[in-house]
């Protein structure tokens, strides 16, 4: 493909062998830098209570779907 403009180009510097970009990379260390300092534990973030509701919802969804074709492929072949 052919881009009109400036080259993008997300990984520069990360899996070419050439430190064609080390101006990419030096502005790419700045802002990562800042975003480090800002990170935080994953699960924390996923199980706090304003997800609960999603969580419990992606969780019983497959069991209610499970819950009924056991019921109704298992339990209904033997009582028939």
């Amino acid at each position: 493909l052919r881009m009109y403009g400036q080259e993008h180009h997300p990984n520069e510097g990360e899996y070419d062998s050439s430190n064609e970009g080390s101006e990419a990379n030096d502005q790419w260390e700045e802002i990562t830098g800042s975003i480090k300092s800002q990170q935080t534990h994953p699960l924390r973030e996923a199980t706090k209570r304003e997800n609960w509701p999603a969580l419990l919802s992606s969780i019983l969804v497959p069991m209610l779907y499970g819950g009924g074709y056991y019921i109704s492929v298992v339990w209904m072949a033997v009582f028939m």
